[in-house]
């Protein structure tokens, strides 16, 4: 449980602040405790009119409480509590830091509001991104953040980092509606013709078990397959026994085109990709050659894991702005960005002994490359966009800690002023250390103890008297008694 607050004031900024508060009012600590021992001195006064002075002593450091439990070889309860007491004061004042950092935090989507702003609107001007690797990590990473869904086409790409995908903004103005559906996945049994792994073969010769169960090239009602191209990343490496390279397992990723109709300016005008990922288990061991012999192909029996996503656009609108190119890009550079990334996040999880399974050719990966290659020759203009504001999380701990301290000093407050009106005492190291240098007539504050005496306007006046001598109620007057005033 925890409150949210909106403030202009960055995060260090409002710890900064909350911790000078907390280090502040943490004092109401020991003003309550040193108020408490005036409390029960008094009500000793009155019972038994007299009280240790070491029972009255609040120390103020862990110095003091040392001096005072080694001076004190009898501890009382009373004396021993006190202590105690001063050093939990003392260790929960040390990790005011501790706790301030651990329960204000920074809540960055903590509000959504609509602003208008810059961003970039894409259009269809471009037919490929090549080399766009880090544009392409840097859109799904921005995409992820900003809540949009894998599949959807969006038609602005805000430059404000705060963006929060609304489909009312960034969607429904534009012209381009899609989606994408899981096509098929499973395993199955496989002779593979390892010219796959060089490029060298179509999957449908490559992998026709594959292409009996899944169909390659399978074209919806209404569409028509037009191309399509994949790529394939392995990681192969010599054995001690062998001069032979073998790899270990591999990973091919495929994109299909399917078209109803050529005008992409015709409403109604739809399009279709397909994206395939077909993995070799990394627990499997084949030969490879790097070096790409020819006369090496062979046919290696193995299970292949397939998984397929059919992913579909259609014009709504007319209109540019937020547009993208489908019919005249090149399809080859899809699979070879997307490729790429995904074959080295593979590629270090066989080599790190990571799970592979994760690693596929993602609808995600298919929005955010049409967006990187269609915003190549963006225009940038003032839209209304959906973003998130940020706010600081103050943790009910500290809430708690500080409600605490209020009530202590409130408490505190209380007894002071009840004792005030019947009661004048030391009670710190500091006063004590005060008194003893006014009266100048003892050292060693456990041979003596309090005793009460009244002033002429009632108020109690406790006087010093020696533990020796206070057997006998005529040795005050010998002793030579301290007197507060």
């Amino acid at each position: 449980m925890s409150i949210e607050i909106e403030t202009t004031l960055s995060l260090n900024q409002f710890q900064t602040i909350l911790g000078f508060m907390l280090n502040i009012i943490g004092i109401t600590w020991f003003f309550l405790l040193s108020n408490l021992v005036k409390a029960r001195t008094l009500n000793l006064f009155l019972k038994e009119h007299k009280v240790p002075v070491m029972e009255t002593i609040v120390p103020s450091n862990v110095m003091d409480v040392y001096k005072m439990l080694s001076l004190h070889r009898k501890w009382t309860v009373p004396v021993a509590f006190i202590n105690i007491m001063v050093i939990f004061g003392l260790i929960l004042t040390i990790f005011d830091g501790l706790i301030v950092i651990n329960s204000i935090n920074e809540i960055e989507t903590c509000k959504t509001i609509t602003v208008t702003t810059q961003a970039q609107i894409t259009n269809s001007l471009h037919r490929a991104a090549y080399g766009s690797y880090a544009e392409l990590s840097e859109m799904m990473q921005k995409r992820t953040k900003s809540g949009v869904p894998d599949d959807a086409l969006i038609g602005q790409i805000p430059i404000d980092s705060r963006w929060k995908f609304n489909a009312r903004l960034d969607v429904d103005p534009y012209p381009w509606r899609s989606a994408c559906t899981l096509y098929k996945a499973g395993f199955t049994k496989v002779n593979m013709n390892t010219s796959v792994l060089y490029a060298k073969s179509t999957l449908i010769n490559a992998f026709p078990e594959v292409h009996a169960e899944y169909k390659f090239r399978n074209s919806p009602n209404g569409y028509n397959y037009t191309r399509d191209n994949y790529n394939q990343f392995l990681f192969y490496n010599r054995t001690n026994s062998t001069e032979r390279f073998q790899s270990n397992g591999a990973i091919m990723l495929a994109i299909e085109e399917f078209t109803r109709g050529n005008d992409t300016e015709l409403i109604g005008f739809e399009y279709i990709n397909r994206l395939w990922t077909l993995r070799i288990p990394e627990t499997f061991r084949f030969p490879y050659n790097p070096d790409k012999n020819d006369t090496e192909f062979e046919i290696v029996s193995t299970s292949i894991a397939v998984k397929v996503y059919t992913c579909k656009v259609e014009r709504v609108k007319e209109g540019e702005d937020g547009g993208y190119n489908f019919l005249l890009r090149y399809i080859d550079a899809d699979v070879d960005i997307s490729g790429v990334i995904i074959g080295r996040d593979w590629n270090l999880a066989v080599i790190n002994g990571h799970d592979t399974s994760i690693y596929e050719y993602s609808p995600a990966h298919w929005t955010s490359y049409l967006a990187v290659k269609d915003t190549q020759t963006a225009s940038i203009e003032n839209v209304p966009v959906q973003i998130s504001t940020s706010c600081i999380s103050v943790h009910s701990a500290y809430i708690i800690l500080m409600v605490a301290y209020i009530i202590m000093f409130i408490i505190g407050w209380l007894f002071r002023r009840k004792i005030r009106k019947k009661f004048m005492t030391p009670d710190t190291v500091v006063e004590w250390a005060s008194f003893a240098y006014k009266i100048n007539n003892f050292r060693n504050l456990s041979n003596y103890k309090i005793k009460r005496g009244i002033r002429d306007d009632g108020i109690i006046v406790p006087e010093i008297v020696s533990v020796n001598n206070e057997s006998s109620e005529d040795n005050f007057d010998n002793e030579k008694p301290g007197f507060i005033a």
